[in-house]
């Protein structure tokens, strides 16, 4: 399955959701990064995953956590921890194959 496909599956997931009347966020990874990033420069670094709590479905587009970890930023994967077995998270991400 190429990105694109995969990236459609994750979009249709998500509308089916909104049309039964679910909350939906949808993220590409390094925004959510840099919304918690500017948060944490404003003090308060858990705003952004207060406020995902609302929130039925979240979605991650473009989620790499080899990425994450090497920044030092682990506050995408604290809304991994926090939702897992709770709500629904959709994350999506391309990691390279070698052949």
């Amino acid at each position: 399955m190429g990105y694109g496909e995969l990236r459609d599956l994750v979009f249709g997931i998500a509308s089916s959701a909104i049309r039964a009347d679910h909350t939906v966020r949808f993220f590409p990874k390094s925004h959510l990064v840099e919304l918690i990033a500017i948060a944490r420069d404003g003090g308060n670094h858990r705003l952004p995953l207060a406020n995902l709590r609302s929130k039925d479905v979240v979605v991650i587009d473009d989620f790499a956590p080899a990425s994450i970890s090497s920044s030092g930023n682990r506050e995408p994967l604290d809304i991994l921890d926090e939702r897992i077995g709770v709500s629904p998270i959709i994350i999506d991400g391309q990691f390279p194959v070698s052949t």
